[in-house]
């Protein structure tokens, strides 16, 4: 089953962290790792909270960034292009 979801963004701070869902495939250890900042789609895929990643959660959002087997994940800067 195909559907059209796109890159999701999660910004606060000075971060932003994205979930590529064409890349997800479900594993689910950034929502059990970091909680606060990702949750699960009805079909189990990752999706992100909305917040700010700042402070304890910058720590949380790179670990799930390094953790996530598809690379799904990506952290950047408010520079970054």
């Amino acid at each position: 089953m195909e559907d059209d979801r796109e890159t999701q963004k999660h910004s606060g701070g000075t971060l932003r962290l994205f979930v590529d869902h064409d890349k997800c495939q479900g594993h689910g250890r950034c929502y059990i790792s970091a909680p606060a900042l990702f949750d699960a789609d009805e079909e189990g895929f990752a999706i992100v909270r909305p917040g700010g990643v700042d402070g304890p959660l910058e720590a949380a959002a790179q670990s799930a960034v390094l953790n996530c087997p598809q690379a799904a994940i990506r952290l950047e800067g408010e520079d970054s292009a």
